[in-house]
């Protein structure tokens, strides 16, 4: 039996709670004077919507029995789900207080209505009944107006903006072609004509190499080696990595380092036996 009292109990109180907020909506002209006016008391509904029209502004006053008490009011689109918003009374005494003004205030909660009009369902959201009290509706007539601004992650939708003009910056002025091929030329040949130089200044006999039967060989391979050398750089230039230059290039330097040495041993044994002769 006193389980069924203390059901009971918070039954009642549940009761009295959602019948703790009294709503009067008032409907106020440009010129100051009241257009409509209603009233309901919670858990009661608003019988029919709320006309606003263009030029007028709608005040809210809910009374509540804490007089320290939080009220929001809730407006969500009928049709369209993603627009909603959210306004809070001003608390005087037991007494809470909303004007909603389309005109003077353009912040973005009043845009969403504003871009959006037509039918909305009010909730209060009390902080004392810990619960929403579902009001009725609001019907907006009036124009819908594009956005002033955009919100990052809002709930606007996408709307055409300025042109974007991007200028580039005008090309150089390059010279002739002729003048790259011939800084090329002196790039590639002037580390030859440098060593073809210090030849003529050491007075090097290039044909001392291939002089006799053993130096016939290696000295011709000895250049061979070099040759192929000079060629593989200039793949490595247009086509290869620097991994595949020291990959394949210690191979062919191996080779070129072998045949040289091989190419100075011989000459050096045609040095020692003109020796011997002319002793």
């Amino acid at each position: 039996m006193s389980k069924i009292l203390a059901l009971l109990t918070l039954l009642l109180s549940a009761l009295v709670a959602s019948a703790a907020l009294t709503t009067k909506a008032i409907v106020i002209g440009r010129d100051g004077g009241q257009v409509s006016s209603v009233s309901v008391k919670s858990p009661k509904t608003l019988a029919k919507p709320v006309i606003v029209g263009e030029d007028e502004l709608l005040a809210l006053g809910v009374v509540s029995d804490e007089e320290n008490d939080v009220v929001f009011a809730h407006f969500a689109h009928t049709e369209l789900k993603d627009v909603e918003a959210s306004f809070p009374f001003e608390a005087k005494g037991g007494k809470h207080e909303l004007q909603l003004d389309f005109i003077k205030k353009n912040t973005f909660i009043y845009a969403q209505i504003k871009q959006h009009p037509g039918l909305y369902t009010v909730t209060l959201l009390s902080r004392a009944t810990k619960e929403s009290v579902k009001l009725g509706q609001v019907k907006f007539e009036f124009r819908a107006t594009g956005p002033s601004y955009h919100v990052l992650g809002s709930t606007e939708t996408f709307e055409p903006v300025n042109e974007i003009y991007h200028q580039f910056r005008q090309p150089e002025k390059m010279p002739p072609a002729i003048v790259s091929y011939a800084f090329a030329a002196a790039v590639v040949g002037a580390p030859w004509a440098l060593l073809i130089i210090l030849w003529s200044a050491l007075k090097v006999n290039v044909s001392n190499i291939s002089a006799s039967g053993a130096s016939l060989f290696w000295g011709p391979a000895f250049l061979l080696s070099l040759t192929a050398s000079c060629v593989f750089f200039y793949v490595y230039w247009v086509q290869l990595n620097l991994f595949q230059l020291f990959g394949y290039g210690s191979v062919i330097w191996s080779v070129m380092g072998l045949l040289g040495r091989q190419a100075l041993v011989a000459r050096a044994n045609v040095r020692l036996k003109e020796a011997k002769k002319g002793n």
